[in-house]
């Protein structure tokens, strides 16, 4: 899959969070400042300054209330782009394991997996 421009898309306020625009996209909140309250499959949720969340289905999402002082940044990733994203990372981790244990010494097999 190639990157293209509508792969990630990235806005500094919440006003397309949970539009019929980018439904089907994952959405990444960081709130910087202020808060922003919302619900959520019928539950009530304030997010924070310095507080993230991912949103990955924003159909559950209910509108929401910003704080005067709301600064925050969306990203929003098409389904698509993480699906490749995660098929890579799925190959790479299999080929380089986080915990592999490499030996110095002259055995038979100089790594292992634990």
């Amino acid at each position: 899959m190639a990157f293209t421009k509508n792969n990630v898309i990235i806005d500094h306020d919440l006003k397309r969070l949970g539009g019929t625009d980018l439904y089907n996209y994952v959405a990444h909140v960081l709130c910087l400042k202020g808060s922003f309250s919302f619900g959520y499959n019928v539950n009530h949720f304030t997010l924070h300054g310095s507080e993230a969340m991912i949103i990955g289905t924003q159909r559950l999402f209910e509108g929401g209330d910003a704080s005067a002082d709301l600064e925050a940044v969306c990203i929003y990733v098409s389904p698509e782009f993480l699906r490749t994203c995660t098929l890579r990372t799925t190959m790479i981790s299999r080929v380089f394991s986080p915990f592999s244990i490499i030996r110095s010494s002259s055995s038979t097999s100089n790594s292992r997996s634990v």
